[in-house]
């Protein structure tokens, strides 16, 4: 499938940006990489999308950017099987928020332990 492709490029090109710190690059492809790989209801490539993404936009600290991937992550939790590889985002985000949000950082870190209890 085409789809399947052109998420996979555009993660690549996201990746890239962000490691060049060209975060709108960045998060512009990712986006356009997460619309195509929920085309196709690829779970696991969206997990690698949303991971990528939270990286962007923690190195941008972008704290409304992080809460919507966070919701977002969550609904696709509850519909998908592929819990166990979105739970490194949750404790990603709980991470970022330990020093800026501890009650926010400790309500992740309890959604993510109740994932995989």
């Amino acid at each position: 499938n085409n789809s399947f492709y052109l998420a996979r490029a555009y993660l690549s090109l996201g990746k890239l940006y962000n490691d060049t710190s060209k975060h709108s690059f960045a998060e512009e492809d990712l986006l356009i990489a997460l619309e195509e790989a929920v085309k196709i209801r690829d779970v696991s490539l969206q997990v690698d999308i949303y991971k990528e993404l939270l990286n962007c936009y923690i190195l941008c600290n972008d704290d409304r950017s992080i809460d919507r991937i966070v919701e977002e992550v969550k609904e696709t939790a509850t519909k998908n099987s592929k819990i166990n590889e979105m739970k490194d985002i949750f404790f990603q985000a709980a991470h970022y928020y330990i020093n800026k949000d501890i009650e926010k950082s400790a309500s992740l870190l309890k959604f993510s332990l109740n994932m995989i209890t």
